[in-house]
């Protein structure tokens, strides 16, 4: 049996607006832009899970099902585990590196702009 593929998106700054920590009950308002990607990705049939270190701490959890429900999402999986099982990782804080190489892939002058948000 072909496994689906599956993708891992970040909630905070990625999935959801994140304006800094403001405790595990609170998560921004969702981002269309990514949020219709999701969408869409499940319409195609690929496995998407939110992929976010919220999912360490438990209290998190209700939240962001209360969230994936109010914007019309299913019950994703959550988890802060990077499987093989995960083809892709969505994430504004993520750079990428050429595989095997360790050289970085992508604008520089873009990673120039990143900075951590707490």
């Amino acid at each position: 049996m072909e496994q689906t593929e599956c993708y891992g998106v970040d909630l905070d700054g990625t999935l959801a607006e994140y304006h800094g920590w403001k405790g595990p009950d609170h998560v921004g308002k969702a981002i269309p832009k990514m949020l219709n990607k999701v969408k869409g990705w499940l319409d195609e049939g690929i496995r998407v899970v939110i992929f976010t270190a919220r999912a360490q701490d438990p209290e998190s959890i209700d939240a962001i099902v209360k969230w994936m429900k109010e914007n019309g999402l299913p019950e994703l999986e959550i988890t802060n585990i990077k499987t093989n099982d995960i083809s892709r990782i969505y994430d504004d804080r993520a750079i990428q590196i050429r595989r095997n190489e360790g050289s970085i892939l992508g604008d520089e002058e873009l990673m120039l702009e990143w900075t951590p948000i707490r």
